[in-house]
């Protein structure tokens, strides 16, 4: 996936539009948990799949693209393994699904952030 970004966005209202999806995965979804990192947006989303509740763990990371001077940003899920470990330890008890383990034991390596 790429990058979304649009025309005089700010790292504020980035954050808004992407908090404010109610649809993920074509089906209601809501915020359990959330916390911006430096230019990381993590996010705990709780999922209503018709089989059940899921809550998964996602990454927005957020950048200011010079070109057009608006902020955008791209979405990474658990299960491509985010290189980046600056999630707030708490969010890994509460997305319980789409778990991916290497990526869990790099974030409690680096245990840099808690809430």
């Amino acid at each position: 996936m790429g990058w979304d970004f649009a025309q005089g966005a700010t790292k504020k209202s980035t954050v808004q539009e992407i908090l404010s999806n109610q649809i993920l995965d074509g089906y209601v979804s809501r915020v359990v948990a959330q916390k911006t990192v430096k230019n990381n947006l993590w996010v705990v989303w709780e999922i209503d799949y018709p089989a059940g509740k899921k809550r998964v763990l996602s990454l927005y990371m957020l950048a200011k693209f010079s070109g057009c001077g608006a902020w955008g940003y791209k979405a990474i899920d658990e299960s491509m393994g985010p290189y980046e470990s600056n999630c707030p330890l708490q969010f890994l008890e509460l997305a319980t699904d789409g778990v991916n383990t290497a990526f869990r034991e790099r974030v409690k390596d680096a245990g840099k952030v808690t809430l």
